[in-house]
């Protein structure tokens, strides 16, 4: 772990414990992601309003 890094309650338990507090920590517990995937593109279109709600139609 880093000198400044913040840990949450369950990996400071982990080490009074005398345990390996990464393996404590919940997002360790998660399924980790691959590397060779790239990442999930975010749909941006879900916050955009529609276009028959625009009150200033953009001429292209």
């Amino acid at each position: 772990m880093l000198e400044h890094e913040t840990i949450d309650f369950d990996q400071f338990v982990a080490i009074i414990d005398g345990k390996d507090p990464l393996l404590a920590s919940p997002m360790a517990t998660e399924t980790p992601n691959s590397s060779d995937d790239p990442p999930m593109p975010t749909n941006e279109t879900e916050n955009e309003v529609p276009d028959s709600a625009d009150p200033e139609p953009q001429v292209t």
